[in-house]
């Protein structure tokens, strides 16, 4: 065994990996996990005379293939999504299993499938007493035939007995194999509607969670937390609430990778004020844009959602403004961390939003009890948003 060992600070703490150096052969996962733990047992006993423990609340399953689309031009992702992992047992101990999808041509070897690491991942206890460890499995797939072994190593590996969160950080597919196959072996899936820029996507993630209730914890949904709690400040009682039931115009800009995130909070907006019917109108010219006219009967507002450059901070969303009973209600970025807030009652130049890291986004999907009903709610009129849209489409390109 090659033995490499590296520290890490992140502001949460400080990391210590022990890792194989070189990728070894699927059967010696196990034996090269136990060496791991020995040398880590004895590396701190020798040296800081502590008490090293082995940890794990979750089996923490995570696939990826594509790259975030931030990072399109990024030959870095899959270390990435480790230092990901490895941040989120900084507060919530598992076993993790990194699934990294590859093209054939990139097998270092002709006729290789499936390439292995290892390592075991420390941290020092609150007081320094004791240093707690988790195990991390590294698993590399070329090809389709590589791919394909996927869910069942993922099986042999699972420690028993323990719950298993499957985090998705690819494309949301409609139907596959290995994603069929990982559900089954899921207690909790994980995804995150910024993955993909595709309106489309939100169907495919409404699939999902019909068909697996109370299962799906959306990341992209957890990050418009901060927003949500802006916008509900104006209408909270006493005060305004009465006006939510006279809208009459709603404007979303957002970013190309906060596409979905925007689409979830307008269905978030509408479901929660009564709204059930939404119809697409033309578009204004210029630029991605997108209108639609909802109603329940009775009411009817126009929404208008533009798509432009920029980087829209961690949700994607540059500017909300409602306009309800002759009144404007705006959010409006004043940098990556910060919103003016104006309206009848407030005009806050600068509110911190106060958003959650990539890693801090896991460890909640993870604490919580599952899928917030009012999540459903906003991703059901977020599809039927998109449906609107292609209803025109077809209408204007039959």
């Amino acid at each position: 065994m090659t033995l490499r060992v590296h520290r890490k600070d992140y502001p949460s703490g400080e990391m210590v990996v022990l890792g194989e150096s070189e990728a070894i052969g699927i059967a010696e996962v196990q034996n090269a996990l136990s060496g791991l733990w020995r040398k880590a047992s004895e590396q701190q006993q020798q040296s800081e005379s502590q008490a090293v423990s082995l940890a794990c609340l979750w089996n923490l399953v995570a696939f990826h293939g594509n790259p975030h689309p931030r990072r399109r031009d990024s030959g870095g992702e899959a270390h990435r999504i480790q230092d990901l992992l490895q941040q989120v047992t900084l507060s919530l101990p598992a076993r993790v299993i990194h699934l990294e999808q590859r093209r054939a041509a990139e097998a270092q070897e002709a006729g290789k499938e499936v390439e292995a690491w290892v390592n075991t991942c420390c941290v020092n206890t609150s007081g320094g007493a004791r240093m707690v460890c988790c195990e991390e499995i590294h698993l590399a797939g070329y090809g389709k035939k590589g791919h394909s072994h996927f869910p069942a190593l993922v099986r042999a590996l699972l420690v028993p007995d323990l719950p298993t969160a499957l985090l998705w950080l690819d494309d949301m597919q409609p139907e596959g194999r290995v994603l069929s196959e990982l559900l089954e072996l899921s207690d909790r899936i994980i995804i995150d509607n910024q993955q993909s820029t595709d309106p489309a996507s939100l169907s495919a993630v409404k699939g999902l969670l019909d068909a697996n209730p109370g299962k799906v914890v959306d990341l992209g949904w957890l990050r418009l937390n901060p927003l949500r709690h802006l916008l509900a400040d104006f209408f909270d009682p006493p005060g305004r609430a009465e006006q939510l039931a006279r809208m009459e115009h709603i404007v979303i800009d957002g970013s190309a990778e906060g596409r979905n995130t925007g689409l979830l909070l307008l269905g978030w907006l509408l479901s929660r004020c009564g709204y059930r019917e939404v119809r697409a109108l033309e578009p204004g010219e210029g630029g991605d844009a997108y209108r639609w006219q909802a109603a329940d009967g009775k009411k009817a507002l126009s929404v208008d959602f533009q798509v432009r450059e920029g980087y829209g901070g961690m949700d994607g969303i540059f500017r909300i403004e409602i306009q309800a009973a002759g009144d404007t209600f705006s959010l409006t970025d004043v940098d990556p961390e910060h919103m003016a807030m104006k309206g009848p009652d407030h005009d806050r130049p600068s509110v911190a939003l106060r958003e959650a890291d990539e890693p801090e986004l896991v460890v909640r999907a993870l604490g919580g009890k599952g899928t917030d009903p009012v999540y459903g709610e906003a991703l059901a009129m977020g599809a039927e948003l998109v449906a609107a849209m292609r209803v025109k489409s077809e209408q204007r390109n039959p």
